[in-house]
């Protein structure tokens, strides 16, 4: 019996957020590695354009090209930003519940060491009750022996008095 079966799920949730921000991670790595491909071959366009002047006009092309893919992927780039952004604060709501779990778990710790106090105390407690209780018994036995003895006693009396009158 799981004492917070909300555990597993929360860990379920963050194990699959960190799985997508590695791939986030990957994405990106990915896009910095097309990035830096693309710098080189922009790189070797412009080498190429000094040895020949009709290399001009494709550099022009593959620069209009490079802009191109340059803006998608700065905005590829954005959305991997938003998304971390989102992550993180996923991450912080999970870190937060993971605080207020804890606390939860610290405050019924308290309660169970203060249950387990009270039990001390109510078996100290039931231990002088029963003490208490076999001396009343005890007290309870003699008076009703010496109000048996009383009884014998009056009615020999009754009966010798009733002989003698």
């Amino acid at each position: 019996m799981e004492v917070f079966p909300i555990l597993p799920a929360l860990m379920e949730i963050v194990l699959g957020r960190m799985n997508d921000m590695r791939n986030y991670i990957k994405r990106l790595k990915c896009y910095i590695s097309r990035y830096i491909d693309l710098e080189d071959f922009h790189l070797a366009i412009r080498m190429s354009s000094i040895v020949a002047i009709k290399a001009q006009e494709k550099e022009a092309e593959a620069r209009a090209a490079s802009e191109n893919l340059r803006y998608g992927l700065m905005e590829d780039l954005e959305k991997a930003t938003q998304e971390i952004n989102h992550l993180n604060s996923q991450t912080k709501i999970i870190q937060g519940t993971d605080k207020l779990l804890q606390e939860y778990n610290n405050s019924l710790q308290l309660y169970n060491i203060l249950l387990q106090g009270d039990a001390i105390k109510n078996v100290d407690t039931k231990s002088k009750l029963q003490k208490e209780k076999n001396v009343l018994v005890e007290i309870i036995t003699r008076l009703t022996d010496q109000a048996s003895l009383l009884r014998n006693q009056l009615e020999n009396m009754m009966e010798f008095i009733q002989k003698g009158a």
